[in-house]
């Protein structure tokens, strides 16, 4: 696989030169005179062609060459320094790099390394190149310093694997949807997707109570009591007829779930089914005098 080398100057106003390192082999970088954007792809061996880089196998061949104790601590990457310069005269350009492997070598058959593919045209090379000193005022250096690094380690999926850094047992990288998108768009489809369900009290597992569902709360009536059952198939409760008419008179609505805090067994006087109530008096009207706050099913405003 090929592959290139950028680098950007966003304004520095101060000539720089680089070197790009390759598993240990140094290659000429690029000149940017303290604006733009360079980069290298490949290595010149000729004035018109150069041979790419490109990230390889390391074969049997070559798995049994000695190696460097230098390849040895670059492989595995791919460096650029950048340092600052002054421009002092032309020169001729240097001339032609020979390729060798001997500092690639690494560590095993199968392990990846930088290489170079096969010649391919490329824009003709410029007839000179600079000489330079230290940008630094005042510098007695022979050759200008290091102003930035810049390290790429590469390695291979096997490599990762053994090292821990993926797991063992990784999917390829394949783009799929995500459960809230997938469940939105097919929602009569049925949901496999594993998740936590809410907590809910016996009896409430098909349908929610009455004072939080979206209908109206019924109708208080004047008269006794029914035995009827609640919307949910639960007896209906006292307590709960109270609550529809407190939050029907304007009282907002608890918002935490008080389900497991609230009775919802109804209180029965005298014979079974039926309730008693007081002549005169419509039942379970909200107080408006003496609520106590500390109710679990009250909003203090």
């Amino acid at each position: 696989m090929a592959f290139a080398v950028y680098w950007q100057d966003h304004g520095g106003k101060t000539d720089t030169c680089s070197f790009i390192t390759l598993d240990g082999l140094t290659v000429p970088g690029r000149f940017l005179l303290g604006n733009g954007i360079a980069y290298r792809s490949g290595i010149r061996t000729s004035k018109t062609t150069e041979r790419p880089f490109i990230f390889q196998q390391i074969t049997e061949a070559e798995a049994s060459g000695s190696s460097s104790e230098a390849s040895s601590r670059d492989a595995g990457m791919v460096t650029l320094r950048i340092k600052k310069v002054n421009r002092v005269s032309t020169r001729p350009p240097d001339p032609h790099l020979a390729l060798s492997t001997s500092k690639q070598s690494m560590l095993r058959p199968g392990d990846h390394r930088v290489g170079f593919g096969d010649e391919v045209p490329s824009f003709e090379q410029l007839g000179y190149t600079w000489m330079v000193r230290p940008f630094e005022p005042g510098s007695t250096a022979k050759t200008p310093s290091t102003y930035v690094t810049f390290v790429f380690r590469y390695r291979s999926r096997e490599f990762l694997r053994t090292q821990g850094i993926i797991p063992e047992n990784e999917p390829s990288p394949v783009s799929t949807p995500s459960p809230q998108a997938s469940s939105s768009a097919h929602a009569g489809a049925p949901n496999r997707r594993i998740a936590s369900a809410p907590v809910t009290s016996p009896g409430y597992a098909t349908s929610p109570p009455p004072f939080i569902t979206p209908a109206p709360s019924p109708t208080i009536s004047s008269g006794p009591a029914s035995p009827a059952s609640s919307s949910t198939g639960r007896p209906s409760s006292s307590r709960s007829s109270s609550k529809s008419s407190l939050y029907g008179s304007g009282h907002r609505m608890p918002t935490a779930d008080t389900r497991r805090t609230v009775s919802m067994r109804p209180t029965r006087t005298g014979s079974p089914g039926q309730r008693k109530t007081e002549t005169g008096k419509t039942p379970l009207q909200p107080q408006t005098k003496g609520i106590n706050n500390n109710r679990p099913d009250v909003n203090n405003d």
